[in-house]
């Protein structure tokens, strides 16, 4: 699969992706590629960054994700600045905004495909062993696999978001029974 970050079509999209290998592919293939975005945004000429970071997309929802049709979101590829940039980022769902000029929208896919073209260039392929999980900061770094060779290969990824150090579910029920006046849950076997 490309580079690509994950649910880029989601608002917001989802901050941590776990990816749990439960039988690697045996035949070699399906290697995952990382790329740090802040390396890939340094890394890019100061046009590049300007056209990624100023120019509003629309992230569609892809055929395999679309459960109702047409949805899609706004944003910019590439956010931040210095050490703290992030992206948004899967070439195949980008589209413009109904108006959109033709130099534009040129400018904006040579923008994406440099952009593409330097996370490559830094991404090194990893074999990841059985029984591992990678738990990837999704909105800081780019990913790909490799092609798949084993039918047999098996591996699942988990989305989730963490706020103040929680999970946004957990966040959720301790807001809503605060708003309730209600002790939030506990997990089982906690003390107090």
């Amino acid at each position: 699969f490309e580079t690509h970050t994950d649910a880029s079509f989601e608002e917001p999209p989802p901050e941590i992706v776990a990816l749990s290998v439960y039988r690697c592919d045996r035949r070699g293939g399906g290697a995952f590629r990382m790329a740090p975005v802040a390396a890939v945004a340094q890394a890019l000429s100061p046009a590049t960054r300007d056209v990624l970071c100023t120019t509003r997309v629309r992230f569609r929802v892809p055929a395999e994700f679309c459960k109702v049709g047409g949805r899609a979101v706004l944003g910019t590829v590439l956010q931040g600045g210095g050490g703290a940039w992030t992206a948004r980022f899967r070439y195949d769902v980008v589209e413009y905004e109904p108006g959109t000029s033709d130099e534009v929208r040129v400018r904006h896919r040579g923008a994406m495909a440099e952009f593409a073209t330097v996370a490559e260039r830094l991404m090194r392929p990893r074999l990841v062993p059985e029984r591992v999980t990678l738990l990837v900061d999704n909105t800081r770094v780019l990913h790909a696999r490799g092609e798949v060779r084993d039918a047999r290969r098996l591996l699942h990824r988990v989305r989730f978001d963490l706020v103040g150090g929680e999970t946004l579910p957990v966040r959720r029920a301790r807001l809503a029974a605060q708003a309730c006046g209600s002790a939030p849950p506990r997990r089982a076997g906690s003390d107090g």
